[in-house]
C-alpha cells in the first residue's frame, strides 16, 4: 500500500477550500470514507508496421510506463509519477481507520492479457504489437465522498497520497452577486496597495470595454442581437465588473472632498 499522507479531515478541508474558491458557501458534503484501490504499474513496449514492397516492416516503436486502475480498468497515465515516487515508502500494513478494499477482475492468469488489451486501446494500436513486463500491483488509498451544490450531486475522490481531487472540476463557479462584489471591493480597499492595483485594472478594463464597443460586427446580423441589445449587454457586463465599483467609490470620495472644501 502506498503511504496515507492525508487524514479524512484534511482531505475534506481541501475540498471545501476549492469550493470556496469557486464562490460556493452553501453546499452539502457527504460522509467521507477511505478506499484502497488496486493499481498496476508496468513497462510497455509496442511497435507499428507498414507495408513496403509487399513486406511488413517496423515503422516505429515506443517504450514507457503506464498505470492501470484495476477497479475501473482504465489507464491513468497521470498517476505513473505519483506511484513511482512513493513506491519506496509503501508498506504491507493496513490503515488503522476503517476502509473498503476495491476488488479487481484481474487475476494472475489474465493479468498480461488485460494489460496488453488496455495498452493497445489506450494507444489505438493492435494488441498483437504490445509487450508488457515488470508488473507491480499496489494499493492506492483514496477518499471517496460527494457534494451537493444547487441540488446537483457530484462524486468527489481525493488521492490520499498527494491530495489531488478528482470530480470537483465538474462543479461550476458561482457568479457573485452585486452586494458580494461590493463587500469584497471595500474590504480590499482597506489596504493602500490595493488602490494602485485597482486603478491600473480600471484603466485596462475601460480600454477593453471601449475597444470592444467600437469593433465592427463581423458576424451576420441575423445571428447577432440588435444594436441596442448589444450595447445594453456590453453595458451590463461592464457594470457587473468589480473595477467599476472602484470608479464609483473614487467619484464618491471626490464629491465628498469637494463638499468639504467648498
Amino acid at each position: 500500500m502506498l503511504p496515507l499522507s492525508l487524514s479524512a479531515k484534511e482531505a475534506l478541508s481541501k475540498v471545501e477550500a476549492v469550493l470556496v474558491s469557486k464562490s460556493w458557501k452553501d453546499f452539502d458534503a457527504g460522509e467521507i470514507r477511505l478506499a484502497l484501490v488496486p493499481y498496476y504499474l508496468y513497462n510497455y513496449h509496442y511497435h507499428t508496421e507498414e507495408e513496403n514492397e509487399g513486406k511488413s516492416i517496423v515503422s516505429s516503436s515506443k517504450d514507457g510506463l503506464l498505470v492501470l486502475n484495476g477497479f475501473s480498468l482504465k489507464v491513468e497515465e497521470k498517476l505513473v509519477k505519483v506511484i513511482q515516487e512513493n513506491m519506496d515508502t509503501s508498506n504491507q500494513e493496513a490503515p488503522e481507520i476503517e476502509f473498503e478494499t476495491k476488488t479487481t477482475p484481474i487475476t494472475k492468469a489474465t493479468q498480461d492479457h488485460i494489460l496488453k488489451v488496455k495498452t493497445a486501446e489506450f494507444f489505438k494500436i493492435s494488441k498483437e504489437n504490445v509487450v508488457v513486463s515488470n508488473v507491480k500491483k499496489v494499493m492506492l488509498p483514496m477518499y471517496e465522498s460527494f457534494i451537493t451544490v444547487q441540488k446537483k450531486t457530484h462524486e468527489i475522490i481525493i488521492n490520499a497520497v498527494n491530495g489531488d481531487i478528482y470530480g470537483i472540476e465538474e462543479v461550476p463557479t458561482r457568479e457573485k452577486g452585486f452586494i458580494e462584489i461590493t463587500q469584497e471591493t471595500l474590504q480590499d480597499l482597506k489596504d493602500p496597495k490595493a488602490w494602485l492595483e485597482y486603478t491600473k485594472g480600471l484603466a485596462i478594463e475601460t480600454r477593453k470595454f471601449l475597444t470592444e464597443k467600437n469593433q465592427p460586427d463581423l458576424v451576420a446580423q441575423n445571428n447577432k442581437p440588435s444594436g441596442s441589445d448589444k450595447r445594453l449587454s456590453n453595458s451590463l457586463f461592464f457594470l457587473s465588473n468589480k473595477w467599476v465599483l472602484v470608479l464609483i467609490i473614487l467619484l464618491a470620495l471626490f464629491l465628498i472632498y469637494l463638499a468639504l472644501v467648498a
